[in-house]
């Protein structure tokens, strides 16, 4: 699997954004994709999905959208990523890439995965095609 290293610039999306938990996200989070490609998709393209850093009670926000153009259109929020370091990992779909960063890749020890939001890249046909995962090198490493 291809992936890379790198620091991303600070960008700022519209998106619409639920609440969600171990026991809801198998299931809720492709329902909230397909109901907001069928209501929203038309306002704000759905190219984006954030996952949040987990609350106090370890739920999670995610959220749907695109890139910031314009006035931010009514019922959607304003989500700002700061610029950081991400490991971008590129793949076929969300189980792909995710079994190979949490079963291979993160086993290495090279990288640690750092709190922040994790992001992916949806293409046209509503697969994740990316996973961008903040991180740094672990200290005394050197590549």
């Amino acid at each position: 699997m291809e992936w890379k290293f790198e620091k991303q610039p600070a960008i700022r999306l519209y998106a619409i954004e639920r609440r969600f938990n171990e026991e809801t996200a198998g299931y809720g989070i492709p329902a909230f994709y397909k109901e907001y490609r069928e209501k929203h998709a038309a306002i704000v393209a759905p190219h984006f999905g954030i996952c949040k850093s987990p609350d106090e009670n370890y739920d999670w926000i995610y959220a749907i959208g695109d890139i910031a153009k314009g006035e931010c259109p009514e019922g959607f929020s304003v989500v700002d990523l700061p610029e950081r370091n991400y490991c971008i990992f590129y793949g076929r779909n969300a189980g792909e890439i995710n079994g190979y960063i949490y079963g291979e890749w993160f086993l290495t020890g090279k990288y640690e995965i750092v709190p922040g939001d994790i992001i992916e890249v949806y293409d046209d046909n509503g697969n994740v095609c990316e996973i961008h995962v903040p991180c740094e090198k672990m200290d005394g490493i050197m590549y």
